[in-house]
């Protein structure tokens, strides 16, 4: 067996070192060394001891400045506070608009047409997310690519994970206020209402993960495909498979829609499964074409 007890050593020197010649800040340190970590244990795995697999390792690698840019990037509009703002936005604008279009319907109050248009276009973020999510555990499996790439990915599941949790959170916040205006009660454990808490807090969970670098960026990845298969789930297995007939039913049921959510979910499972398997090797070149 494999003696490990030499690793965290090996580790703490080489973050030491890496940081005084490059002068890297820590989440940069922190994502090189879990792809170092990621290319020791596949050394490993090929029945290397564990110097061996550290040399290696390290040479498969690089040196870390390769990976640094010495050009500096040009100068950028800075950001909103919460980049992720503009999702808000169109969706108080969508549900404005559905006040005006819908003058005859008076249960389609500005209300409840935040609520549809909020819970809509967080779901529509998830989706999203789960897309960007998803092709990158698909491409890590088969070609390499560079540190900045995986970093802007994980930014853009930042932002979409806290646009869902936003919406989501203010489409169940104003549902909730209609139906206790309309309905007398603020929430009845409908498999829709209650697919649209677990999405929230799902959503949330996975922002703050990255937000506090207590989640890694695949550990995210695999989080947001799962919230895609809660959200299909959330949105149409509760209208037309879980209650057919319930409060918020879309009124038919079909097998097929059996077939699509079992289908979607095991899809997306099997991509969280991914980020377990092996990758390809970092590349430190920026020149290698990113993906997005």
């Amino acid at each position: 067996m494999t003696d490990l007890s030499s690793l965290p050593r090996l580790l703490r020197q080489w973050r030491r070192k890496t940081a005084r010649s490059t002068g890297f800040p820590p989440e940069l340190l922190d994502e090189l060394q879990d792809h170092l970590l990621a290319l020791v244990e596949e050394e490993i795995r090929s029945g290397h001891s564990t110097s061996r697999a550290w040399s290696e390792a390290l040479a498969r690698l690089g040196p870390p400045t390769a990976l640094d840019n010495p050009t500096p990037p040009p100068a950028k509009t800075p950001a909103p506070g919460f980049p992720w703002a503009r999702w808000g936005i169109a969706a108080l604008s969508a549900a404005l608009l559905a006040a005006v279009l819908l003058p005859d319907y008076p249960a389609f109050s500005p209300l409840l047409s935040f609520h549809v248009a909020a819970i809509t276009t967080g779901y529509l973020a998830v989706f999203l997310a789960g897309a960007v999510a998803g092709l990158s555990l698909i491409q890590r499996l088969f070609r390499s690519s560079t540190l900045e790439t995986f970093r802007r990915r994980v930014r853009k599941l930042s932002a979409l994970s806290g646009a869902a949790a936003l919406l989501t959170g203010l489409g169940f916040l104003t549902g909730a206020l209609w139906a206790q205006a309309h309905w007398g009660r603020f929430f009845d454990w409908d498999p829709r209402e209650t697919g649209g808490l677990l999405v929230c807090l799902w959503t949330l969970f996975t922002f703050l993960g990255l937000k506090t670098r207590r989640l890694g960026g695949h550990s995210a990845m695999s989080t947001t495909c799962a919230a895609s298969a809660l959200v299909a789930w959330s949105w149409f297995g509760a209208n037309f498979v879980l209650a057919p007939n319930g409060l918020h039913a879309y009124g038919l049921s079909s097998s097929m829609v059996w077939a699509a959510l079992i289908g979607f979910t095991l899809l997306q499972a099997a991509l969280a499964l991914s980020a377990c398997l092996p990758a390809a090797a970092l590349s430190p070149s920026k020149g290698a074409a990113p993906s997005s």
